[in-house]
């Protein structure tokens, strides 16, 4: 199973899977997360969202309670990893919601995922909402999670919003944050903020 999740091998993995349950053999909590992983891996977004729904289900059973099976930061993250991997941004900024609706804290690795799923999407709003919502969480970003607000902002061509993730990083982080990304807010709010060439074009007669 553990091979499968890091090679992709999702198909693999969900055979493994059928063939525990067959056999009546434990089938928990570390297993279905490595099969997520292995959808995220193959961007089989449906099937790892099918997978995490299940074990969601299972945990809140009375079976699940009795076993003390419960969902962690790992099968959240793998999950809004594979949404992100298959480009559904909408259904990642949710999942992060509903992790705390579940009494789970989006950690890091949570909040990463969503944020580039929003970032290739150009959707700066969610992106914006989520990367406020990891502040509040007292959750120190790093480099990769501000890269990926900075890279919606962009893309949704509000260069200023993109600079004060970058100053916001900078405030939080005992190190600096990496140049680059100064230096690709400031040119995208610079460019921005000049004005267009006035239209030399002279009027249709």
């Amino acid at each position: 199973m553990a091979c499968c999740g890091a090679e992709g091998r999702w198909e693999e993995a969900l055979q493994l899977l059928a063939a525990m349950k067959a056999e009546r053999l434990a089938v928990d909590v570390p297993a279905v997360n490595i099969a997520i992983s292995a959808c995220a891996r193959g961007r089989a977004w449906r099937e790892a969202l099918l997978l995490h729904e299940q074990l969601r289900a299972w945990c809140s059973s009375a079976e699940g309670r009795r076993g003390g099976q419960m969902l962690t930061e790992r099968t959240w993250g793998a999950t809004i990893g594979a949404m992100y991997k298959g480009g559904q941004w909408r259904k990642a900024a949710e999942l992060v919601g509903e992790m705390r609706r579940d009494g789970l804290a989006p950690n890091l690795a949570c909040y990463t995922p969503a944020l580039a799923a929003c970032a290739d999407a150009a959707e700066w709003r969610p992106a914006l909402e989520l990367w406020e919502s990891l502040l509040r969480d007292g959750i120190t970003p790093d480099a990769l999670a501000a890269g990926a607000a900075l890279d919606a902002c962009l893309a949704g061509r509000v260069p200023q919003s993109g600079l004060a993730v970058v100053e916001q990083l900078e405030q939080v982080r005992t190190r600096r944050p990496p140049r680059r990304l100064f230096t690709r807010a400031e040119a995208a709010a610079a460019l921005a903020a000049t004005p267009a060439p006035p239209n030399d074009t002279p009027p249709p007669l």
